[in-house]
């Protein structure tokens, strides 16, 4: 636990630092201050999540990568410590905010510390993080195990963060990621209930805090949900709170842009988060503003770069497992049949088709495997899931008022950006697992537009009102489990549990042999054991040189 506390400081010192870099940058490429104290270290993990994407193309994230970037954060304290000083000054001037980050540092350093407990994590995460940290990005390493080609930018951040190379693997990225905005909506919350207004981000920070109880116990894992999920709640909560405040510069929403376009390299489920860019850049070319739109366009081509480069390398595709998109011609290319399937897994399982065989959920219409998704999901989403469509109705309405009247035009936008991200996530692979933090964005944003219009902040407090109810009656449902009480090292936390698996022999074009970890029993294995693969047959994937560096190939 020592260890983790640790870790979270150290999270906490780089992400600030960097995050100091970064308002710099824009300070003097766009004429804008970034005023926010949450803006800082929340931009100074998506710039970390780019500078390891960036380092594993080229080398292992491991310890040289951290002490690069640990030096790195020191000249930047040193050449920026006037600001680092007034910076740390504003945050600790609120005695209320430290004391709230106080106690949730507390809180998710003990969750933090407790063991991984995700499927996910055993299945492929974990293995995935140790072959980032032991050899930079490998060509057709999906061939090896097709779900390394899903290939999320949080992998290098958790691999940079783990600090592996004491031997004692940390896993706080998530639980860093959540703390950091879970202060920030505390934060809001408490303003104003300070000032005694009720604005509609109101429901996105209560949201913030109803996500979190929703997947705490998913916090320690190596998962790929929590942290862009928590950021999308950020992106839109400040935006909501930039446009109420009447904020005109188009550099303001352009940053929160940029954020969302690294929360898609993370997750591509949120590509919908997309047409926050194309917005700012329609608004900057409007006001003739030329020189920011080709910064943002640059600062987002460097940020999905890297990202792409891995999808190249990992399976041969610019996305996987999208085997349509096929421009390059690599020998390394994961067999387009087994894209084609593995996508159609994903879509059978986030559909919830399970008992049926994987040939028959192709082309299944969409009465049918929603009727059958509607009925397995629970309660609760599914009330939010009609509360979304009774106020989607209501903003259809109110959208064409604003549209006649040429008034909140960017009111309609962000109600559009933020339900077309719901309708996207239900007609693809509706898993509640991230799912839930969609279907609150799309409902806080949505309710909280149109009843900011109808009925003020009388309407606004009882939305929130209901959100903090059901806050309240998911604390006992999650927090009454063993996973809480898990820590059981003083020290360092409790290690990544290890399947038994058995040793398999793969062959290199020299004759070497390489050994493979093969779990025994169903197809989770672990982190200990190197390399490891839930499947492994010399007839579907083989080395395409004399070292696991070289990469391999996929058999047809």
């Amino acid at each position: 636990m020592i260890a983790t506390a640790f870790g979270y400081l150290y999270m906490g010192f780089i992400s600030l630092a960097c995050g100091i870099l970064f308002a710099g940058l824009c300070r003097r490429l766009l004429r804008y201050e970034i005023r926010s104290a949450s803006a800082v270290p929340v931009s100074g993990v998506a710039f970390l999540t780019v500078y390891a994407g960036i380092w594993s193309l080229f080398h292992a994230v491991d310890i040289t990568a951290f002490i690069f970037i640990t030096l790195a954060g020191i000249i930047i304290c040193i050449l920026f410590r006037h600001e680092m000083i007034l910076r740390i000054k504003s945050m600790l001037a609120s005695k209320s905010l430290c004391l709230t980050m106080i106690l949730l540092f507390a809180v998710f350093v003990v969750i933090s510390a407790a063991e991984p407990h995700d499927w996910d994590t055993y299945l492929y995460h974990a293995q995935n993080v140790r072959w980032i940290e032991t050899y930079r990005v490998v060509p057709g390493l999906a061939n090896l195990h097709k779900r390394f080609g899903y290939n999320s930018a949080l992998m290098p951040l958790h691999a940079l963060m783990s600090l592996s190379f004491t031997g004692h693997p940390l896993h706080i990225v998530n639980g860093f990621t959540a703390m950091v905005v879970l202060g920030t909506a505390f934060s809001r919350i408490g303003q104003m209930i300070e000032e005694s207004c009720c604005r509609r981000s109101l429901l996105l920070w209560i949201s913030a805090v109803l996500y979190f109880i929703y997947s705490i116990d998913s916090i320690s894992s190596l998962g790929t949900d929590i942290a862009p999920m928590m950021i999308l709640i950020y992106i839109f909560g400040i935006w909501c709170d930039l446009a109420d405040a009447g904020e005109q510069r188009s550099e303001a929403y352009g940053l929160l842009a940029l954020l969302g376009v690294c929360a898609v390299t993370v997750k591509l489920s949120v590509a919908t988060v997309a047409l926050l860019p194309v917005y700012v850049l329609i608004m900057l070319v409007k006001d003739k503003r030329f020189g920011s739109s080709l910064i943002f366009t640059i600062m987002s081509l460097v940020t999905v770069t890297p990202f792409f480069i891995r999808n190249v390398i990992t399976s041969g595709y610019l996305l996987y497992p999208m085997e349509r998109i096929d421009v390059f011609d690599v020998d390394w290319k994961v067999p387009a049949e087994v894209s084609y399937w593995d996508r159609a897994e994903i879509v059978m399982f986030g559909r919830l088709l399970r008992g049926y065989e994987l040939e028959d959920t192709i082309g299944i219409p969409f009465g049918t495997w929603f009727q059958h998704w509607a009925s397995k999901i629970d309660q609760l989403p599914r009330v939010l899931l009609i509360l979304c469509a009774i106020f989607g109705v209501l903003a259809v309405i109110y959208a064409v008022k604003c549209i006649r009247s040429k008034n909140n035009t960017g009111d309609v936008f962000i109600m559009i950006a933020a339900m077309s991200g719901l309708i996207y996530w239900l007609l693809s692979a509706p898993l509640m697992r991230y799912g839930f933090a969609t279907i609150l964005i799309a409902l806080s944003v949505v309710s909280g537009t149109v009843i900011k219009d109808m009925s003020g902040s009388k309407g606004l407090t009882r939305m929130a009102l209901f959100l903090t109810l059901i806050v309240f009656i998911l604390i006992p449902v999650k927090v009454n489990t063993d996973y809480i009480y898990e820590v059981e090292g003083l020290i360092w936390p409790v290690p990544y549990l290890q399947h038994e698996c058995s040793e398999e022999i793969m062959v290199d074009p020299t004759g070497n042999e390489h050994v493979v970890y093969v779990p025994t029993e169903d197809v989770v294995g672990g982190y200990d054991l190197f390399p490891e693969t839930p499947y492994y047959s010399d007839r579907y994937v083989r080395m395409r040189g004399e070292s696991l560096q070289d990469g391999f190939i996929g058999l047809e």
